[in-house]
């Protein structure tokens, strides 16, 4: 989905959650993706991925690194940044990881999000989103438990 209005007549509740890209209505990739992102991601696309997090808007605005105020900004002008809509694809990315991992069982993926690990030296994996490194530890961690690996 590459329009504005696209993004408007997208109805997550009606559409069967096979992965978070889906419940988003953005896609995992190609194209018209990656000139979503350098048009500036719609703020919608935000706000939906808030809404999928059961509200943690603080916690998503600390992933995207940008102050409360930036996001207000950003509000009202109805777009992200290039670096804020790249941040929020990689926040989904993970999501959608842990989704998989708990077999699209979306309150059971964001509850692990939320829950300290002993793997992530005792920091929630959604803490663990500020920085590409730690949102690789984030997914390696995913992978080993997705290959029964004891963390």
């Amino acid at each position: 989905m590459s329009s504005q209005t696209d993004i408007k007549n997208h109805d997550p509740i009606h559409t069967p959650p096979t992965d978070i890209w889906t419940l988003l209505g953005l896609s995992s990739g190609g194209y018209e993706l990656y000139e979503l992102l350098h048009n500036g991601l719609p703020y919608a696309y935000y706000e939906r991925l808030s809404v999928i997090l059961k509200g943690a808007g603080d916690e998503l605005r600390r992933c995207l690194g940008i102050s409360s105020a930036t996001l207000s900004k950003r509000r009202k002008a109805g777009r992200l940044s290039l670096a804020e809509g790249d941040r929020l694809w990689s926040v989904a990315a993970v999501l959608n990881d842990a989704f998989v991992l708990f077999g699209n069982d979306l309150d059971s993926a964001i509850k692990w999000m939320g829950t300290p690990s002993r793997a992530l030296n005792l920091k929630t994996p959604l803490e663990m989103l500020d920085t590409r490194v730690e949102m690789n530890a984030v997914r390696d961690l995913i992978g080993r438990l997705e290959e029964g690996v004891l963390v």
